[in-house]
């Protein structure tokens, strides 16, 4: 018995290792997005930036077949939007409003749950963004028009839609991969993207050259085209759950408007922080 006990021993130590085991105590993170926008306007240079930071707690919820179900409690959101004209910041424990960013009190409190392969990190399915939508909705009525719906409703519908949110968490919790990925895009974005992992960090560049965009259609279409696409991050892990996932993803929008072409740059950042206080 002796010389079996290292060898069970190692056993939780290779689960973690080979993907997510979210076991044990609930975690504390900090998902911090970074948004920045710029392009030329009638001759002047116009340039915006939106910074969100969510304080999530994370709690694994057991694991059957290979796949992780895990809640993710938002506690707290900071958020920022500056550019010519605007200068706001909003926190949702600060008891204030805000007239751009205050729906994101809204969000505070709500619980997802998420469905996560263990070994990639995929999440299949996120449940409770539904009610995220609806409590933004109802939290910013129609005041003209009490009896219409929220002039939020539809955005927050999109915004919040289970499998955007599917998308976006398996982007931060993805895990290395023995060849090159195909992953779509998303909308507004059509086509895809091919991402490829070297250890723990990875590349994105365009599967085809050029990727098509429309924003609008008939009567007023808003169409282009997506160029110069990248993204670089990495993923680290710690005891089954992430340690710290970051990701930059640039890109320049051409699009072709009713009155002139118009140019955009992008840039989107994010980061993943286990900050949980261990004693």
């Amino acid at each position: 018995m002796g010389r079996l006990l290292p060898l069970l021993l190692l056993g939780p130590v290779l689960a973690a290792a080979e993907g997510y085991a979210f076991a044990g105590a609930p975690r504390t993170y900090l998902y911090h997005l970074d948004q920045q926008v710029a392009w030329s306007s009638a001759g002047d240079q116009l340039a915006y930036r939106t910074e969100v930071d969510w304080r999530v707690l994370l709690a694994g919820r057991g694991q059957h077949d290979g796949r992780s179900e895990v809640s993710a409690t938002v506690l707290r959101v900071v958020a920022s939007h500056r550019g010519p004209g605007s200068d706001r910041r909003f926190d949702s424990a600060s008891g204030g409003d805000d007239a751009l960013l205050g729906h994101l009190k809204a969000v505070e409190g709500a619980v997802l749950t998420l469905v996560v392969d263990a070994r990639s990190g995929q999440v299949s399915e996120v449940r409770g963004a539904e009610a995220i939508a609806e409590a933004i909705a109802r939290r910013s009525p129609d005041l003209a028009d009490p009896g219409a719906p929220s002039p939020l409703a539809e955005a927050a519908r999109q915004a919040y839609a289970p499998a955007r949110l599917a998308r976006l968490w398996s982007q931060v919790l993805a895990r290395p991969a023995a060849g090159p990925e195909r992953m779509p895009l998303g909308e507004p974005l059509g086509g895809e993207a091919v991402r490829s992992w070297s250890g723990d960090t990875w590349t994105l560049v365009p599967a085809a050259g050029v990727i098509p965009v429309t924003f609008l259609g008939d009567p007023t279409p808003v169409a282009g085209r997506v160029v110069e696409l990248k993204g670089s991050g990495g993923n680290q892990q710690r005891d089954g759950w992430p340690a710290e996932a970051r990701g930059e993803l640039s890109f320049t929008l051409e699009l072709d408007a009713l009155t002139q072409p118009v140019r955009q740059s992008h840039r989107i950042a994010w980061t993943l922080t286990d900050v949980t206080v261990r004693r």
